[in-house]
């Protein structure tokens, strides 16, 4: 292993890292591979309680700046809701489409296993998935992503193995979706419910951009409140049902590598001949009246497209929707109310606190009104203080989670950079 010394790119990292925000993260670990091509940046924007959390994404071009916004978003995340940690975020910049891809993963994880032994909980994000970041984990003899947090805790092998119980728990009304690929979708539900009242769901109209594991699942919590779903849009186009989608129809057709089901569902004989089928995915801002979902990719919602939306509710399931971000005031400028994506998409993060900090055996119910708990005070929160205020949401939220954040213990920032050769 060798340790570059240039003073001047650590210098160049630690400006790229100073984004939105006066203060620079705790920390950024530049690993370079040069076996492979592949590039990483481990950002922790700020330790509480010893620990930083975040997941690991892994696409072309990823680099410190982006990956310091997103470990900021985690760092309100969290303390809008209840794991009390830090931020963090792990971007690895390698094409997903490569067959090395899981190697690749796995010497980043053994480079940065100090971290993940001591101090960063991980999972999965952006083109990975919990089955490759609990291998790399366990490749570097660690049990689970969330070690850290666990052994801070102490009684490490007894909260470990309630976080398995309890991730692996099958959700009775998503059929096989287990907790763990539904809480984010449960989450986004949950805030969707608050930023209506006391308008309920039953019968509210949804345009849902959006249709994996995230999306699926909220698709289904949204159908069984009663929520009319009136589209859905992936890559290839939008469907569209003034009555109602047939989530479970749906759910059927979808492609589950790819997670489309646009194409699939269009050319099936059986498909309702009240279904519309655009093949235009930006048809998805003008279907439906109440609530606009994004749960898909980041950066969809633009210039070109934003005025679009008919909605008046937007609650934001996917990371960063907007590009640029300032389309979110611009929104709340035009009338529109929107719940931020580190509020409504925390799901996940509400799951694991509850599941590593818990006592006992694990149950559904209590998890889930854990979640509710969690994202529905945060979501509570942000809209009185926006209302009371006369700000966006996310202002309002921002604000809230500033002056948490204060209260918090400073450390000084560090950049490193390392090759591996």
């Amino acid at each position: 292993m060798k340790t570059q010394q240039s003073d001047s790119r650590i210098a160049g990292l630690a400006a790229s890292a100073r984004v939105a925000s006066d203060r620079l993260p705790v920390m950024v670990v530049e690993y370079h591979d040069a076996r492979f091509g592949a590039r990483a940046y481990l950002v922790i924007d700020m330790l509480v309680n010893g620990v930083a959390g975040g997941g690991c994404r892994l696409k072309k071009g990823v680099t410190a700046e982006e990956m310091t916004k997103l470990a900021q978003t985690m760092t309100r995340k969290f303390t809008l809701t209840e794991p009390h940690i830090g931020g963090a975020k792990l971007g690895i910049d390698f094409d997903p489409a490569r067959p090395e891809k899981l190697l690749v993963m796995q010497r980043v994880f053994e480079f940065y296993q100090a971290f993940l032994h001591n101090c960063y909980v991980t999972g999965a994000d952006l083109n990975t998935n919990e089955s490759e970041i609990v291998a790399c984990t366990q490749a570097i003899g660690l049990p689970c992503p969330q070690y850290a947090l666990a052994r801070s805790l102490g009684n490490t092998e007894r909260r470990i193995a309630r976080f398995f119980d309890g991730i692996h728990l099958a959700v009775d009304e998503l059929g096989t979706m287990v907790l763990n690929a539904a809480a984010t979708g449960y989450g986004v539900c949950i805030a969707a419910q608050r930023a209506l009242q006391p308008q309920d769901l039953r019968g509210c109209s949804v345009a849902l951009q959006g249709f994996g594991n995230v999306g699926s699942g909220l698709a289904k919590f949204l159908a069984d409140r009663g929520a009319k779903i009136q589209a859905v849009s992936d890559r290839f186009g939008t469907i569209y049902c003034k009555q109602g989608l047939d989530i479970s129809l749906l759910l059927a057709r979808r492609d589950e590598r790819t997670k489309a089901v646009f194409p699939a569902l269009k050319v099936a004989t059986d498909r309702p001949t009240s279904y519309e089928f655009i093949a235009e995915p930006d048809a998805i801002y003008e279907m439906a009246d109440d609530l606009f979902l994004p749960v898909a990719d980041s950066g969809l919602i633009t210039e070109e497209n934003y005025r679009k939306i008919k909605a008046k509710y937007i609650v934001c399931g996917s990371n960063d929707p907007f590009a640029p971000a300032d389309l979110e005031e611009r929104l709340f400028e035009l009338g529109k109310v929107v719940v931020p994506d580190f509020i409504a998409n925390a799901g996940t993060a509400a799951l694991y606190h509850t599941l590593i900090r818990g006592e006992g055996p694990v149950i559904l119910t209590e998890v889930l009104a854990s979640i509710a708990q969690q994202i529905g005070q945060a979501t509570d929160e942000a809209l009185q203080k926006a209302k009371a205020d006369k700000i966006s949401p996310r202002r309002a939220a921002e604000i809230i989670a500033t002056e948490k954040i204060n209260t918090y213990p400073a450390y000084y920032p560090t950049t490193i950079s390392k090759r591996w050769s």
